[in-house]
């Protein structure tokens, strides 16, 4: 089984901010809770930006991003509409340097 670690970076709708911010708390909260296979799901907003935010993801296997993927929670907040469509996804992998507790997610 081998670990998937994902970068998302996502725009919320303007004027929509903080609807789209209320939904993520929640979003966040139920796949914390819910999702099995969920070892990191950091939701954060770029500084200086109202509606760039970027979300951390590191789960057990790619099977487990696929379930979430599937929630119910995660097809509750697509369908609000407040995040623009097309999220960047990042799928990413560590090179080894460096100690491995700080060498990588």
């Amino acid at each position: 089984m081998s670990e998937v670690v994902v970068i998302a970076e996502l725009s919320l709708v303007e004027g929509r901010e903080e609807e789209a911010l209320a939904a993520l708390e929640t979003l966040c909260r139920e796949t914390h809770a819910k999702d099995d296979g969920c070892q990191l799901y950091a939701c954060h907003r770029v500084k200086g930006s109202p509606t760039a935010v970027v979300f951390i993801e590191k789960w057990d296997s790619a099977e487990a991003l696929q379930k979430h993927a599937a929630a119910d929670h995660l097809k509750e907040f697509r369908a609000l509409d407040c995040i623009a469509p097309d999220p960047k996804l990042t799928f990413i992998e560590p090179v080894g340097f460096g100690g491995a507790e700080k060498g990588a997610l």
